[in-house]
């Protein structure tokens, strides 16, 4: 992780995305609760990545500086296609410098591609957009707007009674 966050210029202290091909694959890495539950079950598979208090089981490489982890559920058929081949989660990243827009995977840089061993090829994504990154560490907070919008993850959350 120290080599990655080195080649995208970026801080290890926020962590990396852990992608999985299913919510199993991810449930032993973060604490469950009803706020968490109810987003992951409105949401995944799909285009939200969710920061959530990290379990004990978590793996340090992937785990915040504040002990959180950052999860999703993999829509993109060939990095959930990986991730269900090895029956576990898989580390993932965008294919961007820090401070720098995420680039499709068809239009890698030379300048990153040469720093890398290698990257899988996979396509764009099939939504087009980024995910929307939520924090649910408390009262629910978009850090980065994608696909799906605060106003979504709260309806999900009255409609449950949980806000």
């Amino acid at each position: 992780m120290q080599r990655l966050a080195a080649i995208k210029g970026a801080s290890t202290r926020a962590g990396f995305i852990a992608i999985g091909g299913s919510q199993l694959q991810l449930a032993p890495w973060y604490r469950p609760n009803a706020v968490v539950d109810a987003v992951l079950a409105a949401s995944w598979p799909g285009p939200v990545t969710v920061i959530a208090p990290a379990s004990d089981a978590a793996p340090a490489s992937i785990c915040s500086s504040e002990s959180t982890v950052a999860i999703r559920v993999e829509t993109h058929p060939v990095a959930a296609a990986i991730c269900r081949h090895l029956g576990s989660g898989i580390v993932s990243t965008s294919l961007n410098f820090a401070g720098e827009p995420a680039t499709d995977p068809g239009d890698v840089s030379a300048r990153l591609a040469a720093r890398l061993d290698g990257y899988v090829q996979g396509g764009p994504q099939p939504r087009g957009l980024a995910s929307t990154l939520v924090d649910l560490r408390g009262e629910p907070r978009v850090l980065r707007q994608g696909a799906v919008g605060l106003a979504d993850i709260m309806a999900c959350l009255r409609e449950q009674g949980l806000v």
